[in-house]
C-alpha cells in the first residue's frame, strides 16, 4: 500500500538549525529535501565544509577498527557519554590521532623486531656452520694486504674452479670442508690486489658467500652466544609490545562506541545541513513526511516552537505535481518477503499501485504449478525455516532471513500442488492426487496434458487482464482518463486482448467448460450451457471477435491522434500491442511445460525402479531428486519471475519511484 506524503517546511533562526535537525533525526520519519536558491529569494545554499572532515575521520576510524579488532572487539557501549548534536571534529581528530600514533609505533616496532629475529636466525645458522669447522669471524674480511672469504659451492664446481685458478695459485689459497655429499664449504684467502678478479671467478661458479655483519664478535663461540642472546632480547621486546597492543586495544574498546556514534551523528548532521538554505539570520529546511506521521511530527514541532519562544514556522503542504516525491509503502508482515523479488523490478512511484502482494501471490502460484512435489516442497520449506530463523551471517552475500522466507512460501506452494498432482519425491504411487478426476501417472494421458496446457493459458489470460484492470484503476485514480480508456493497457487494450483470445479459440477450437447444473434455494435448479468454441480454422477471421480487435485498435489510434503523436507512432504502437498480447498469452504455456517436465522425471524414476531397484534408488530417487532440488528449482524460479516481470508487471507497473530514506541520527 502506497502512503501519501506531505511536504514539511521549517523556517527558523540559524542558532536553532542544528537542534531542530537533531530532533528531526531522532524522530526518523522525515526525508530531507535538497533546496535550491531560486525556491526562496534572499537565501543561499548552505556550505558545510566540515562534512568532509567527518567523512575522513570515519574512514580513519574504520581503518583503526580493522587494525585493532582483527580478532574481534568487546565494544563497551557508554551511551551516557554521547552528546546531543555535533561533536567538534577537532576533539574527535585528537582522539583518533592518539590511537593512530600508538598503532603505528607498536606495529612498526613489532615488524622491526620480527625482521631482526629473522635476520639473526639466518645469521645463527651461518655461525653454527663456522663453529662446526672452527672458523672465527675475525678470520673473515678485508685486511691490510689480504682478503678472506667463506662460502658454499657444489662439489663439481669446486673441482672445475681448481683448474680455473691455476694461474693464481701463488696469490690465492683455497681450503675446503665437506659440508655434505654435494656441497663444500670453501675458505678463500688471497692478496687484496687480486680480489676483484678472484670474486668474478668465484661468482661464475656459483660461490655463495657467508657475509657477517660488523657487530658480530670476533671469536666464534662469543658470536654464537651473542646471536642467541639478541634473538631472546627481540622476542622479549615483541612480547612487551604485544602486551602494549592489548592495552591499546582495551583502551580503544572503551572509546570506540563513543567515537563511532559521535562521528556518524556529526557526519549525518553536517550532511543534512547541506540540504538547507540560509540567510544571515535564518535557515529554511524542507522534507517529506508520510501522511500517517504528520500529526506526530506536528505535535513534536509545536512543542519545540514553544521551547524556542515561537521562533519557528512550520507548514505542511501537498507536493506539487512536478516534484519528485519518495515512495512510502507499507506491506503486511505476511507478505514482506515478496519485496525481495518485486523490488528487483523497481520501486513503485507514489501514483502507482504497489504490486508486491498480488505479484508475490501469482509468482508463488506459478512456481507451485511448475514444481508440484510434496516431498521436495517439504525439503524447501525446512531449508527456508533454517535460513529464516536459525542461520546467521550471509548466504552468497544475501540476507538469509529474506531467502528463508521466500523458500518457505515456495516450498508450501510446491507441497500444495504436489498433493493435487499426487507426487512425493518423484513417486506417483504414494498418495492419490487430490485434484478431482486426476489419476496417478496422469502425464501418460494426452487428455490431462491438453487440459493442463489449457489451464496454463487460461491462467495467463486472467493474469494479463488483471494487470490491465490495475492499470485502468491507477490512471482513473489520478485523472488520466484518456490513458485509462484508450491506452494499449487500458480499456481499449482489454477489448483488443479479449478479441485476440476469442479469435484464437475459434481458430483452433477450445472446449472451456462442460454444462453445469446446480440448485439455489428459492430458484430451483439452474442449468448453464457448456462453453466451447468450434474450430473454424482460417474462417475465424470472419467471426465476431475480429470486431473487438478492430474496435480496440481504433481506440488506440484515436488516443495517438488526441495526444498528437502521429499516425506512424499510433500504428506502430497498435502493431506492437497486438503482437505482444499474442506472445505474452502463449508464453504462459511454459507453466504447463515445466509441470510436464517434472512429471516426466517421475516417469523416469518409475521405469528405473521397474528395471532395477538399485538403479532406481541411486540414479532415480537420489540423483533425480537432487537434480530437481537444485537446477530445476532455480530454473523454475527464473521462469516464474520472468512471467511476473514481463507478462504481468509491464501491463500496469513502471517501478520508477524513489526510495523513502528518512533522516536519522
Amino acid at each position: 500500500m502506497i502512503v501519501p506524503v506531505k511536504k514539511l517546511t521549517i523556517i527558523t533562526m540559524r542558532d536553532f538549525e542544528e537542534d531542530i535537525l537533531w530532533n528531526l533525526g531522532k524522530l526518523g520519519v522525515v526525508q530531507l529535501r535538497k533546496l535550491k536558491e531560486e525556491e526562496f529569494l534572499g537565501f543561499k545554499e548552505a556550505v558545510v565544509e566540515e562534512v568532509h572532515k567527518y567523512a575522513e575521520l570515519l574512514d580513519r576510524y574504520s581503518s583503526l577498527y580493522k587494525h585493532l579488532c582483527r580478532d574481534g572487539c568487546a565494544i563497551v557501549k557508554k551511551s551516557e557519554l554521547l552528546k546531543e548534536g555535533k561533536v567538534s571534529y577537532l576533539e574527535l581528530e585528537k582522539t583518533i590521532d592518539k590511537f593512530e600514533s600508538r598503532v603505528a609505533y607498536i606495529s612498526t616496532e613489532i615488524s622491526r623486531h620480527e625482521q631482526r629475529i629473522k635476520s639473526l636466525s639466518e645469521l645463527l645458522e651461518k655461525l653454527q656452520v663456522l663453529k662446526r669447522f672452527k672458523i672465527n669471524p675475525r678470520d673473515i674480511g678485508n685486511f691490510a694486504h689480504i682478503f678472506s672469504k667463506v662460502g658454499f659451492m657444489s662439489v663439481s664446481d669446486y673441482t672445475d674452479i681448481l683448474e680455473s685458478i691455476k694461474s693464481y695459485k701463488k696469490t690465492i689459497v683455497l681450503k675446503d670442508y665437506d659440508y655434505s655429499e654435494k656441497v663444500k664449504l670453501v675458505h678463500v684467502t688471497g692478496l687484496i690486489d687480486f680480489k676483484e678478479d678472484i670474486e668474478k671467478v668465484l661468482s661464475s661458479y656459483g660461490f655463495k658467500e657467508i657475509i657477517l655483519p660488523p657487530e658480530v664478535p670476533e671469536l666464534i663461540d662469543e658470536a654464537v652466544t651473542w646471536a642467541e642472546s639478541e634473538i631472546i632480547k627481540s622476542k622479549s621486546a615483541i612480547e612487551e609490545l604485544r602486551n602494549s597492543w592489548k592495552k591499546l586495544k582495551h583502551d580503544f574498546e572503551e572509546d570506540a562506541y563513543y567515537l563511532r556514534m559521535s562521528l556518524l551523528r556529526s557526519y549525518r548532521l553536517s550532511k543534512a545541513q547541506g540540504n538547507l538554505l540560509r540567510s544571515q539570520l535564518m535557515s529554511v529546511m524542507q522534507g517529506w513526511v508520510p501522511k500517517d506521521k504528520v500529526s506526530d511530527v506536528s505535535q513534536y514541532l509545536e512543542d519545540l516552537r514553544k521551547e524556542y519562544s515561537a521562533q519557528l514556522i512550520v507548514t505542511f503542504e501537498d507536493p506539487e505535481p512536478h516534484e519528485e516525491v519518495p515512495s512510502v509503502y507499507k506491506i503486511p508482515r505476511l507478505f514482506s518477503a515478496y519485496q525481495t523479488v518485486i523490488r528487483q523490478y523497481g520501486i513503485p512511484a507514489p501514483h502507482e499501485t504497489d504490486p508486491t502482494i498480488i505479484s508475490g501471490i501469482l509468482w508463488t502460484l506459478m512456481f507451485g504449478i511448475m514444481f508440484p512435489d510434496f516431498g521436495e516442497g517439504l525439503i524447501i520449506t525446512v531449508l527456508g525455516i533454517y535460513f529464516a530463523f536459525i542461520r546467521k551471517g550471509t548466504v552468497l552475500g544475501m540476507n538469509p532471513k529474506r531467502i528463508g522466507r521466500l523458500m518457505i512460501v515456495l516450498g508450501t506452494s510446491a507441497m500444495f500442488f504436489g498433493l493435487l498432482a499426487g507426487e512425493v519425491f518423484l513417486l506417483e504411487d504414494i498418495i492419490h492426487p487430490l485434484w478431482p478426476g486426476v489419476i496417478p501417472g496422469w502425464v501418460h494421458e494426452s487428455y490431462y496434458v491438453l487440459w493442463l496446457l489449457k489451464l496454463a493459458i487460461f491462467f495467463g489470460i486472467a493474469e494479463m487482464i488483471l494487470g490491465m484492470v490495475l492499470n485502468i484503476r491507477t490512471h482513473l485514480k489520478h485523472g488520466h482518463k484518456i490513458e485509462a480508456l484508450m491506452g494499449e493497457h487500458g480499456l481499449a487494450g482489454i477489448i483488443t486482448f479479449i478479441g485476440i483470445v476469442l479469435l484464437a479459440f475459434y481458430f483452433v477450437g477450445v472446449y472451456v467448460l462442460p454444462p453445469l447444473s446446480f440448485s439455489l434455494p428459492g430458484l430451483g435448479t439452474i442449468h448453464l450451457p457448456a462453453i466451447d468454441f468450434p474450430a473454424l480454422g482460417i474462417g475465424a477471421v470472419t467471426s465476431w471477435p475480429i470486431a473487438l480487435i478492430i474496435l480496440g485498435i481504433i481506440a488506440m489510434l484515436y488516443k495517438s491522434h488526441i495526444e498528437k503523436e502521429g499516425l506512424t507512432i499510433g500504428f506502430s504502437m497498435a502493431y506492437e500491442t497486438v503482437l505482444s498480447f499474442m506472445t505474452n498469452m502463449f508464453s504462459f504455456a511454459r507453466i504447463a511445460g515445466f509441470c510436464i517436465a517434472h512429471a516426466a522425471l517421475a516417469i523416469v524414476v518409475a521405469r528405473l525402479m521397474e528395471y532395477n531397484v538399485y538403479l532406481g534408488i541411486g540414479m532415480g530417487l537420489i540423483f533425480l531428486n537432487a537434480f530437481a532440488l537444485t537446477l530445476e528449482f532455480v530454473v523454475v524460479i527464473i521462469q516464474a519471475t520472468r512471467l511476473t516481470f514481463y507478462e504481468f508487471l509491464t501491463k500496469f507497473y513502471a517501478g520508477e519511484g524513489k526510495p523513502y530514506i528518512p533522516f536519522k541520527v
